[in-house]
């Protein structure tokens, strides 16, 4: 991985695996767990189905993921930001509609 500044002590990596990402927002009950090797997702854990969704379907033939794994990440993760929330003082954001004016090609008559 090469840092910021491009110095001496960069390290050049020939493989990157991220394992276990999760992401979670407080706008709606919404996450995302995925692992992947090499900026290629190997699988995600469908939060609804509750079930491992793998990126090619024969890696699942070759191998097993437990979905409860990334389903308790996410509720950790869920946990983690309720706290840093409630911590901030933090409101809501409010939606604001847009105000939009139509105008006809032609005349109405």
């Amino acid at each position: 991985v090469l840092g910021p500044c491009g110095g001496e002590g960069d390290i050049e990596a020939d493989h990157i695996g991220s394992y276990g990402i999760d992401f979670y927002q407080s706008y709606g009950p919404n996450g995302q767990y995925t692992m992947e090797f090499d900026g290629d997702e190997k699988f995600y854990v469908d939060l609804d189905k509750k079930e491992t969704v793998w990126r090619i379907p024969e890696f699942g033939q070759l191998t097993s993921y437990d979905p409860q794994g990334g389903l308790q990440n996410i509720a950790i993760a869920k946990h983690n930001l309720d706290i840093l929330i409630k911590d901030s003082n933090s409101t809501p954001a409010t939606n604001k509609v847009p105000e939009v004016t139509v105008f006809p090609k032609s005349p109405v008559l």
